[in-house]
């Protein structure tokens, strides 16, 4: 059952560079040390993500990806005197993208984690004007994670997301979904134990000329933990965007839970560092 998923994740996240050739991609690698009072406890753990989105997408204009990558180019010997225009060409190349999908594991002495996920935004919910565009669409997501000897668990999840970008300068994200969660433990005789639960986020990224980047939010869920009960991660964080398509960042997170009921109390702190570069 597990290759079943697996394989079925990696056909989803490359299946759409047949559906959408003009598409570029990227690779990501990162560490990260994880503090949790639960039984992942601590460990350092490493990942490496793959991912496609939408190549060279024209905000407020119907260029082609030739104009777009020629204004890049003609950046430097431009007058950039506070123009706003004259944006860091570093990420303005595929500045929100209609749709994205990556493919992304993560493992340590202790865990092994493996998600993929597609979004896509409804070209006809779009509305984009020279200098915004507001956007609704869907994500699709598929965790799998085994904790060494003692359980396995297989997360699936369907949310909306709206979104809305400021010309290369400002973006944000909210999610709204729910989702499932098959789990099998080691020590029970039973298949799969499974539950149903509601998902939520809100997101952030603020984009400077320098190629500076801060970004920060408020999840239901990480990348690599789904937890039943509505914990939110919180998360800040900072990158910096190069011109040849790298990109430096790093963040810390923390998790409060029982913050609706009673008391609440950190039970998870992480912090990240990553290393990204698109082609």
């Amino acid at each position: 059952m597990k290759r079943i998923f697996l394989l079925f994740g990696l056909i989803f996240s490359c299946g759409f560079c047949f559906a959408f050739p003009r598409v570029s991609q990227f690779v990501e690698a990162g560490t990260g040390y994880v503090a949790a009072k639960n039984v992942e406890r601590e460990f350092n753990p490493f990942n490496f993500t793959y991912g496609i989105e939408e190549k060279n997408e024209s905000f407020g204009s119907e260029s082609s990806s030739d104009n777009v990558l020629d204004s890049v180019q003609n950046h430097d010997s431009e007058n950039s005197s506070g123009a706003a225009r004259n944006v860091y060409p570093g990420f303005s190349l595929a500045f929100s993208p209609n749709f994205k999908a990556l493919a992304s594991v993560q493992f340590s002495d202790k865990i092994f984690d493996f998600t993929t996920l597609g979004t896509y935004f409804i070209p006809r919910m779009n509305q984009e004007t020279e200098f915004q565009k507001i956007g609704f669409g869907a994500e699709f997501i598929y965790h799998f994670q085994r904790y060494y000897d003692l359980y396995s668990e297989h997360d699936i999840y369907l949310e909306g997301v709206f979104r809305l970008a400021l010309k290369n300068r400002f973006l944000f994200f909210a999610n709204l979904g729910s989702g499932l969660k098959f789990a099998q433990i080691d020590a029970v005789d039973r298949d799969f134990l499974w539950d149903f639960t509601l998902s939520g986020s809100v997101s952030l990224n603020y984009y400077f000329d320098s190629g500076a980047e801060i970004y920060g939010s408020i999840v239901s869920h990480s990348l690599y933990r789904y937890p039943l009960a509505f914990t939110p991660l919180y998360s800040l964080g900072f990158a910096w965007n190069f011109k040849n398509g790298f990109r430096i960042s790093s963040d810390f997170g923390l998790r409060l839970r029982d913050q609706f009921v009673v008391a609440p109390y950190i039970d998870r702190y992480e912090w990240n560092l990553k290393a990204r570069f698109s082609f």
